[in-house]
Formats: structure tokens, sequence, C-alpha cells
């Protein structure tokens, strides 16, 4: 079976937002004649590389990343790339002409600050045609200077899931079966994920 990883590697060199922690590795327990084993201990952000929010993230009252349906997260789902927009902002009139799937995965031309992000009304017709995943390759779908997360938002209204800073540079365009778990993290507010992508039709 082929298996396509579209998950970044964690190092100490992962990057996300400047609020964030960079991941920090530390050995607790390494094999010698002392101990039979190797421990380590991992200090992270939950937005560390590949991840997926929930709503506890951006609403006050919304759910937290233990308390999602998992079903959103295994099924059929769709590559899009939109790497040659140049504007900033993903529209409704770059996506109304393409065949959809209920996983909806935008393969773009991120950099670190500086993205593409969905508009509102973007998600909004994703929505309203029953997606119930996004995935983008940047690490936001909404611009990094965004005070009020429309896109977010907008995803937490049709309960449409968050998939951030995905590797799919490549990836070709097309259908595929999405697997990426979050980690059951009780009360939190994102997890990284192990994202991998199968034929489409491996699963239903």
């Amino acid at each position: 079976m082929k298996i396509i990883d579209i998950t970044h590697d964690l190092s100490e060199t992962t990057y996300g937002f400047p609020i964030e922690p960079t991941p920090e590795f530390t050995t607790i327990c390494d094999i010698d004649k002392n101990c039979p084993v190797q421990v380590n201990k991992i200090i992270l952000s939950t937005h560390a590389g590949t991840h997926v929010d929930a709503p506890r993230h951006y609403h006050k009252e919304g759910i937290s990343i233990d308390k999602l349906p998992l079903e959103p997260f295994i099924g059929a789902c769709v590559v899009i790339d939109v790497s040659h927009i140049e504007s900033y902002s993903l529209e409704v009139s770059d996506i109304e002409h393409l065949a959809l799937r209920p996983r909806v995965l935008f393969k773009t031309n991120p950099s670190v600050m500086q993205h593409l992000s969905l508009s509102k009304a973007c998600v909004n017709y994703l929505g309203e045609r029953e997606v119930i995943l996004i995935g983008t390759d940047t690490i936001s779908i909404d611009a990094m200077t965004s005070k009020d997360l429309p896109a977010h938002h907008a995803c937490h209204a049709y309960s449409i899931q968050i998939m951030e800073h995905l590797k799919l540079s490549t990836v070709s365009p097309g259908f595929y079966t999405l697997i990426g778990l979050p980690l059951k993290l009780t009360g939190l507010d994102a997890s990284p994920v192990r994202a991998v992508l199968l034929p489409e039709g491996t699963y239903s």
C-alpha cells in the first residue's frame, strides 16, 4: 500500500507562531549499565508542527481537543493546488469550479509570516457543501495578523475541523483518503497529528 506522509518533522528547529516555544527534547534516561531503556521528555506547543485546532483554541466556550468527533479525521479527501493564487485570501471564485470531497486540503505556497488564508465566504461555501474538515499547509487558515479569526469562527459555525501546517509540497492534486488523528489531550486547545494520505477508496 502506498502511504504519503504529509506530516512535518517535529524537532528543535520546528517553527510556529512567534509566541510559541520551539520544541525541546531532553533525555531522562539513556541506555547504559544502570538503565535498560531510553526515556525522553518533550516540551512543545499544542500547535507544534502539523496539528489540529479544537474550538477551545479560539472560542472560550468551545470544546477541547479530546472531545472532537473522530470521523472527520479519517476518510475521503481532495488535495487542491492553489499555489498559483497571488493574493493573500482564498475566495469562492478560486474554488467554485472544483470537485470537492468531505475533507479538503489546500496546497499553497506558504512562508512563515505571509501566507494564503481562507476568506469567511470561502469557508461558508465549503460548509454549505458539507465539507467536514479543512486542511492547509500554512500554519493558520487565517492571516497571521488577524485578531478576529473569521475563517476559524466560520469553521466553528459549520462544525468543520481544522488541520494546519501540513506537508503538501510534493503531493499531487487529486483525490485521496486522509488519516490524521489528534491526540486525546484532556481539556487542551489543539494537538499535533501524524497525517497521511492513502490512495482514494482505501476507506469510505
